[in-house]
């Protein structure tokens, strides 16, 4: 088997994506691809930001003086993970390294968009996570 077509065949489906719903190439883009990849990626994206933030914890003594409540942690979210190029871009290349060539083509033209996406979901997973982390 060749590496897109195993790519490909290991990403879960998402029973709950209404493609019919979707009003531009970039949403559909993010519903085939990026959102089936960060489902299949979801435990290891937790894992990336849990290490974040214990290495955040150890360089800066502020944080572990922090009581995290849900609106602290958002706000830890935004001001660590979200403006760290280190951290996005690991954070990209966990999504980009489960794409097709053609998919990662697709990619490059509207990467910004699609970085933006991949940012705000992740966002979203880490926060329904957020007692586990």
């Amino acid at each position: 088997m060749d590496r897109n077509k195993a790519l490909i065949k290991f990403r879960p489906s998402i029973e709950t994506i209404d493609n019919n719903l979707a009003i531009n190439p970039v949403e559909i883009f993010q519903n085939d691809v990026i959102r089936p990849i960060m489902k299949f990626q979801h435990e290891l994206i937790i894992s990336l930001f849990a290490a974040y933030v214990n290495q955040k914890k150890k360089s800066e003594d502020y944080m572990t003086n922090i009581s995290v409540t849900k609106e602290t942690f958002d706000h830890l979210i935004n001001q660590l993970s979200f403006k760290d190029p280190s951290f996005l871009n690991l954070l990209t290349g966990l999504i980009v390294g489960q794409m097709t060539v053609k998919e990662f083509e697709k990619f490059v033209t509207h990467q910004p968009e699609y970085r933006r996406r991949i940012f705000t979901m992740t966002k979203k997973k880490i926060l329904r996570q957020w007692e586990l982390i």
